[in-house]
This record gives structure tokens, sequence and C-alpha cells, in this order.
């Protein structure tokens, strides 16, 4: 009977390169997959100064991180559709794009041209992202003039996109922040945070995986 050695000797190199590429390949998929989910969060799109602004003074103070049920909506739940194929497109797209406009753009929050940006941003939208959360549009409570515009536009051959009818910037209230440059006044006016520290980083928790219920 041939020792086990000998019987595996010849495949030695096969073998060993065959568990190189699967400790190799199982890495890079883990360190994808972090990058794709960490790329996503609050605390990486916070990290630029021009979209800490939006995130501290606007998103936190918006029903998508307050409200009654306790479920946070992040950036890429908005912004990025679920689906992986165009997940990665979405992304890579908007990330380059993020890159040279911060490199060698106007990324100063206090220049940038913020109505021509949510325009662009409600033209990138995709119902998809808005429908993981708000599954149900005829839910109980809602006013009657939602529910039947939501069955009316389910009728016609093209329905509108959720932000055709939802124009509200749904984190806007940092445009009265930046406009603002008087600490007191600040202060007086009822949104958080001053001036004073507004180049330092916030922390943000973990927050529980939006929009897995209903409204």
């Amino acid at each position: 009977m041939q020792p086990i050695r000998s019987i595996f000797a010849p495949h030695l190199r096969l073998i060993a390169t065959l568990l190189a590429g699967l400790v190799i390949g199982g890495a890079a998929t883990v360190a994808a997959s972090y990058s794709i989910h960490f790329s996503g969060t609050p605390q990486f799109c916070m990290r630029c100064h021009e979209m800490r602004v939006v995130g501290e003074q606007g998103w936190m103070q918006s029903p998508h991180y307050r409200n009654d049920r306790g479920v946070v909506a992040g950036c890429s739940d908005c912004h990025v559709p679920p689906d992986l194929p165009r997940m990665l497109y979405v992304k890579t797209r908007d990330g380059v794009t993020d890159i040279v406009v911060h490199a060698f753009g106007e990324a100063d929050p206090r220049r940038m041209d913020w109505d021509r940006l949510a325009a662009s941003a409600r033209e990138k939208s995709d119902d998809s992202a808005c429908r993981a959360c708000h599954q149900n549009l005829e839910a109980r409570g809602l006013p009657l003039a939602a529910i039947v515009a939501h069955r009316e536009n389910a009728l016609i051959g093209r329905p509108k996109k959720c932000v055709a009818c939802h124009r509200a910037e749904f984190h806007g209230r940092f445009r009265p922040y930046l406009e603002i440059r008087d600490r007191h006044q600040f202060n007086q006016s009822g949104i958080t945070g001053s001036l004073a520290n507004r180049n330092k980083l916030v922390t943000v928790p973990n927050f529980p995986i939006a929009g897995r219920e209903n409204p």
C-alpha cells in the first residue's frame, strides 16, 4: 500500500495553489463585502467636511433619523439601489464623482450649488430604494389624499417617481445652518450644534438596518 504522502506528492503544487487561491479569494471577498458596507455608512460619508454638515445639521435633524419607530435610514438606504448589480454601479459612479469633486472641484459647503446638487440627486434617485422602506403605500394613518394619489399613480402607464411628488428636501435643514454665522443667533434658532464645532467629526452611532418595516 502506497503511503499517503507518495499518493499526493505529484499533486502537492496544484493542491497548494488551490488552497492559496481559496484563502486569497476568501480574504478578497470579505474585504470587498466590508468595503461595500462601510462605504455606505454615515460614518464614512460624513468624513468629508462638505457632507458632514449635511449629515449633522440636515439628516440627523430629519424624520429619516428621528422618528417614532426608531428606525434610521442611512445614506445608502436612500441614495443606492438595494440590488447588487445596480448598487455596485451607483457606488462606483458616485464614488468616483465625489472624489474628483472633493479633490478638484468646489468642496466648500458654504459655496456649493446645493440647488443643482439636489436636482441631480433627485434625477438619480431610484424608487426601489424608497420602496425598500415604504412598502405599504396605503398604510393605516396615512392621509386619504396620499392613499388616493398612490393608487392613481399605480394605475398610470408610466408611474411618477416618488420624488416627483415628495419634493421636500429630506435633509435640507443644513441650509439655514450654513446661512447663519452668528453663534448666538444660531443657538436661538432652535437648530442644534454650533459653528465652532463644525470642523469636528461627529460620532455617529451604529444604527438598526432601515426600511424592513412598513411605515
